[in-house]
């Protein structure tokens, strides 16, 4: 099944369109929705929002460096989605060196 198109959803952020039909399977299957008690839902909630915002301060430096933080934010999605589906092994991409005329690389005789 391919991705889909990139989409950037409010309160979710990044996604693939097929990405966005596991939103609710993920949000049925995190075990804290069913705690009863709010306060405790609330704590677990903004530590949850506070480690996701700290794994994400590296990226800050590379978005303000980037001339189109929308295009590097889209790629470098894309490619931590495959890196995860492949469990960091994802396949060479075949057709990378069609760019390149053999020729020019050619050893010189």
């Amino acid at each position: 099944v391919p991705s889909g198109p990139y989409v950037v959803l409010p309160i979710w952020g990044p996604q693939t369109l097929s990405g966005t039909a596991a939103i609710p399977v993920d949000y049925y299957s995190d075990l804290r929705i069913y705690i009863g008690d709010m306060g405790t839902k609330d704590k677990l909630n903004v530590v949850r929002v506070i480690d996701v915002r700290a794994s994400l301060l590296s990226a800050d430096s590379l978005l303000d460096s980037s001339q189109d933080p929308y295009i590097t934010l889209r790629e470098s999605f894309m490619q931590n989605r495959e890196f995860r589906i492949y469990d960091g092994d994802p396949p060479v991409a075949d057709g990378l060196y069609e760019f390149f005329d053999e020729e020019e690389f050619a050893e010189p005789e």
